[in-house]
């Protein structure tokens, strides 16, 4: 399973949020095309299936504690073995066959999943901001856009007095806005020149108008954005973004929204970020749907790219070379310069042969020219034609 997506079994990945998960429930999700159960027991453990039964290839279904099977009634233990084949009950022993698990683990109220097992890739620490002083707020969305356009969008600062307006910086005014780009190692991270808005949330009636922000947004491997807001240079909120492809060109968007503020302005984030929060992420799908479905009738067209997307090209660049281990990368270069190597000698052959064949068409009219004047041909035509 998984086998073409060997480059991404190295990380643990987001599949669910816990609080979507009860006890003794079941969901269902797609991970990059394939279909996953996810299974909260009634021992409160999450398990986390290929949705697959092995009979027939059937999706499953969690039923009463239980694996069950809705097309023949195949049943399976808590071991995912065998417990029960309606049609052949003398066969219950003798077949060996489980269901195929993967890895999971269950952290910061985040459902995460190891395609891999046991990878060299840990769960990134989010500690920070998980203790009592910081208040959360859970969302996900299935988006119809791709991962690599998710990505983008959430690290685009740019875009949010325009597509958000009013609620995440506002369009009443042009404001510059500078960036920095840095990488360490496989960490790429953007700071954002601190910038005076009207408004951010609303909260601008909080700070009587003199409300100062400054943006960092951190891109950790395969598919992780951190973004930071300071307000008044102190940190205020901070959102985890992860994007997973799920099927047909779909992606699924998992989001943990961190805020500390002083007791009142907890409280009233508390009521209305869900509803906001909500909102921007509609507004995100809405514009990036249309850039998706448009960007197939002009695939052709080349993007003119301005000094803002220095950032959305170095995480490209960093996400191939993840895929292309150094034996690969090298390999790929060796391969592209044979490849170049035969384009030049078949160019040269295909040279060759196009002097011979008009070579031969001058020989043909010649020898027509020669009929029409009553002289004789010549004896010989050149024998090329073989040789081609």
């Amino acid at each position: 399973m998984f086998d073409t997506l060997w480059w991404l079994k190295e990380y643990p990945h987001i599949i669910g949020l816990s609080k979507e998960l009860k006890r003794n429930t079941s969901l269902k999700r797609f991970f990059y095309n394939t279909p996953l159960l996810l299974v909260r027991d009634t021992e409160n453990q999450i398990h986390i299936f290929f949705d697959v039964c092995p009979h027939k290839r059937a999706p499953l279904e969690w039923k009463k504690d239980e694996i069950y099977c809705p097309y023949h009634g195949w049943r399976f233990e808590h071991n995912w073995e065998i417990k029960s084949i309606p049609s052949s009950p003398h066969l219950e022993k003798k077949i060996k066959c489980k269901l195929h698990t993967i890895k999971v683990e269950e952290k910061y109220g985040l459902i995460w999943i190891f395609p891999n097992g046991e990878t060299t890739h840990k769960i990134p620490k989010l500690d920070q901001v998980m203790n009592k002083n910081w208040n959360h707020a859970y969302k996900e969305q299935i988006f119809h856009t791709s991962d690599d356009l998710l990505i983008e969008n959430f690290m685009d600062s740019t875009h949010t007095p325009i597509v958000h307006d009013g609620i995440v910086r506002t369009n009443k005014t042009k404001t510059k806005h500078t960036i920095t780009v840095t990488q360490k190692d496989d960490i790429i991270t953007a700071t954002f020149g601190e910038t005076k808005e009207n408004v951010w949330l609303g909260m601008n009636h909080f700070f009587w108008n003199k409300l100062k922000i400054s943006q960092t947004d951190t891109f950790l491997p395969p598919n992780l954005i951190q973004v930071n807001y300071k307000i008044n240079n102190v940190d205020r909120f901070q959102a985890f973004i992860w994007c997973n492809q799920s099927q047909n060109g779909k992606s699924h968007g998992f989001f943990l929204l961190s805020y500390n503020f002083w007791t009142l302005l907890n409280i009233v984030l508390k009521l209305i970020l869900p509803f906001v929060a909500k909102k921007v992420i509609k507004q995100d799908f809405d514009i990036t749907i249309s850039q998706y479905e448009n960007q197939k009738y002009f695939w052709k067209i080349q993007e003119n790219h301005i000094d803002y997307d220095l950032l959305h090209n170095k995480v490209k660049i960093l996400k191939l070379k993840i895929q292309e281990n150094k034996d690969t990368w090298f390999s790929m270069s060796i391969l592209r310069g044979r490849l170049r190597l035969q384009n030049q000698k078949l160019l040269k052959k295909q040279n060759n042969i196009i002097e011979k064949i008009d070579n031969c068409f001058i020989h043909i009219i010649d020898r027509i020219k020669n009929v029409k004047a009553n002289q004789s041909p010549p004896s010989i035509i050149p024998n090329i034609l073989p040789s081609l």
